[in-house]
Formats: C-alpha cells, sequence, structure tokens
C-alpha cells in the first residue's frame, strides 16, 4: 500500500472540489472532448479489467477478494462504456447522476488495488496513474 499516493490523490480530490465550488457547478467542455475522455477511459478500464481477471486468480489470492475485485472491474467498465456509447449520440447530455456509478465502482476499487501483491500493485499503479486526474477531472466538472 502506498499511503503517501493515497493522501497525496486525497489531497488532489479535495482541492478539485473546492475549486469546483468556487467556480461553480457546471464547467463547460464540448462534445467531441468529452467523447474522447469517455474513450481513453473506456480503453482504460477495459483494458484494467482484463489484467484484473488475468492477474487477480484464485490460486493466487482469496476467493472473496479475488470476486469483489472481479466484479468491480467488470462494472467500472461497464459503466464506463455504457457513458462512451451514449456520449456518441448527438443528443447527448450528460449529467452527475449518469457518472455516480463510475465514481462508486473506483472509490471501491482503489483500495482493493492496494492490497494487491507487489507485483501486481506496482501494474494497477499505472492503471491509476492513468485513470486518477480523468476522474478528478469528470468529478470537478459534474459535481454537485
Amino acid at each position: 500500500e502506498f499511503p503517501a499516493v493515497d493522501d497525496r490523490l486525497d489531497d488532489i480530490e479535495f482541492s478539485m472540489n473546492a475549486l469546483a465550488e468556487v467556480c461553480g457547478t457546471e464547467i463547460a467542455i464540448g462534445r467531441d472532448e468529452l467523447v474522447q475522455i469517455y474513450s481513453e477511459l473506456d480503453a482504460l478500464c477495459k483494458q484494467a479489467s482484463l489484467d484484473i481477471h488475468r492477474r487477480i486468480t484464485n490460486r493466487r489470492y482469496e476467493e472473496e477478494f479475488h470476486d469483489q475485485l472481479c466484479g468491480l472491474g467488470d462494472s467500472l467498465s461497464r459503466s464506463v462504456n455504457n457513458l462512451h456509447r451514449a456520449s456518441l449520440k448527438r443528443n447527448y447530455r450528460p449529467t452527475a447522476a449518469q457518472l455516480q456509478p463510475v465514481f462508486q465502482d473506483w472509490a471501491s476499487m482503489r483500495p482493493l488495488l492496494a492490497k494487491c501483491k507487489p507485483n501486481d500493485r506496482n501494474h494497477f499503479n499505472n492503471f491509476r496513474k492513468q485513470v486518477e486526474p480523468i476522474m478528478v477531472k469528470l468529478q470537478v466538472m459534474y459535481s454537485n
């Protein structure tokens, strides 16, 4: 586990939430940029879900941990893919409620990734480093 990294990410999230409150709850973003953000997040989450199933096996981890992390990986991937597909529609209007399942799965997944064995944790840290800024950006854009 990397408490210093988690603490820093929490600080960033707090700062971004404070910034959103000062700026207002809606931050303008173009449809093309939003589609690009969802597309990138979709690809990252699909790969992470595959990696989780490949690396977090019942032979190496307890069944409950395996089931929980694999389930969250699948759920996050599905939720992000649904957002990405919806954003491709011309009349798409994003809402904070649409992002709640993504944020909830991500918040549940982060501590589990930190509990993985060192080699797996190092692998998933690359995923975290790529996904975390996207999640923070989305939280700022759609915070209440």
